[in-house]
Parts: structure tokens; sequence; C-alpha cells
């Protein structure tokens, strides 16, 4: 017999078993998580608008704090952190802390180096440049018909030495050179082409 028996006291016993206190903990864990996701994300899009007002890509913590308390005074309680700074390295990927003259600043995304994109290569024909220039405008434009003036302008906008590259003098000659591929109709600037 054990003591509360003995004693004719009564009580209740309350057991939580391993897989009932590990549920609970998975449940107040996910919640934990979420408060801190809810109130990242409110500092991010708080972040976006306060640098769109400024002509710099960061704001002092002090401000952030600020601004979150007035939206979220009890954010301290909801994600049991003290600090906004660790509140704001838990989401890093979102955010850049960094120290400058004693004060933290707090940038939106972490700094990545762009993509070097390779330039696109020419083709080694002038038959294959004009037909790649002239099919591109066609499937843009949604149309099937091109001015020999408008296609000028896009070759030298795709590269303004094409002329001295394919050893072309007359784009009307180079043109006319596609042979059965393509239909030309009309005089001198007013000239037209069209894909056959």
């Amino acid at each position: 017999m054990d003591f509360f028996t003995q004693n004719k006291i009564k009580y209740e016993r309350k057991e939580i078993t391993y897989a009932v206190r590990k549920k609970q903990e998975a449940k107040e864990k996910k919640t934990l998580e979420s408060e801190i996701d809810t109130i990242t994300r409110i500092i991010e899009s708080m972040l976006v608008a306060l640098i769109s007002k400024t002509s710099e890509n960061y704001v002092p913590l002090s401000r952030i704090g600020i601004e979150l308390n007035k939206i979220e005074p009890n954010w301290k309680e909801k994600t049991k952190i003290k600090h906004l700074k660790d509140l704001i390295e838990i989401a890093e990927k979102r955010f850049i802390i960094e120290k400058r003259e004693k004060h933290y600043y707090i940038s939106t995304t972490k700094k990545v180096s762009p993509k070097k994109i390779p330039p696109k290569k020419e083709p080694d024909s002038l038959e294959k440049f004009l037909m790649e220039t002239i099919t591109e405008y066609f499937t843009n434009s949604q149309t099937k018909t091109i001015s020999i003036m408008r296609l000028g302008t896009l070759l030298h906008k795709k590269n303004p030495n094409w002329k001295k590259k394919y050893e072309v003098k007359q784009l009307k000659d180079a043109v006319e050179s596609l042979g059965d591929n393509i239909k030309i109709s009309g005089e001198l600037n007013a000239l037209k082409i069209e894909l056959l």
C-alpha cells in the first residue's frame, strides 16, 4: 500500500506517457515554428516597404523593432525569442544582418552573384542569320510580312557589323539570295518580305 491509500487521501493519478509527451512537444514546436514564420514574413514585407521609401538597400534593426512592435506587440511571447536579431538570424535565408558603426542593419535578401549568360552565337552563314532574324520577328510579332527597312534595323541591333562580317553591300541582294524560302513584293524601301 502506498502513502495515499494508508492515510485515506483521495487522489487521481495522471500519467503522461513518453509517446503523449512527444506528441505534445511536436505540436508545440510546430506552433512555435508557425509563429516564427508568420513574424518573419511580417518583417520581410515591412522591410520591402521601408527600403522602397529610401535610397538605401537596408534598414536599421532598431527601426524594424519599432515597426514590428506596432504591428505585433506580443512577438516575443509568441516566438519565445528575446532579441529581434536572433529572430531574423533564424530566417537567414531571407535576410542579411551586418554591423556598421555599432548598429545592426538588415537587408532583404542575400547577395547572389548574377548568372553569367553566354552570348548567343551568330550563325556561320548569311542565309541562316537572315532566316533566324526573320523567323524570330514573325514569331514575336505574330505577323507574316516584314519591310526591308525593319529587317535592316533588326539585323543592325543583332550585330552592327553584320554587313562586314557576311560581306554584304545591299540588303535586298542578300535577301534575294534566300531564294525559294521567301517572297519579295513592293519596290525600293517599301519592299516586303514574306516567308513561304
